[in-house]
């Protein structure tokens, strides 16, 4: 969302590999970290986040807060 109230959504297409069914958060901010220390690439990110149980995640640009959410309601927020 932005200032004026406008939102972006951005679609991906389909993302590779499964999405487990039970969500880990110390998995995906393993993903997060390896992703900030330049050794992944976003495809690998992507991966690695599924992996983890995440089925979605939300970006607040101006808030600068990442959120993870799990199918049964976990959250990981960075």
């Amino acid at each position: 969302y932005f200032p004026d109230g406008a939102a972006l959504v951005a679609p991906l297409g389909e993302a590779p590999g499964p999405i487990a069914a039970t969500f880990s958060a110390d998995g995906v901010e393993a993903a997060v970290r390896a992703s900030q220390r330049g050794e992944i690439r976003y495809s690998e990110f992507l991966q690695r986040i599924r992996a983890a149980g995440c089925v979605e995640y939300v970006v607040h640009l101006t808030g600068r807060r990442v959120c993870y959410f799990g199918r049964h309601g976990d959250v990981h927020h960075e």
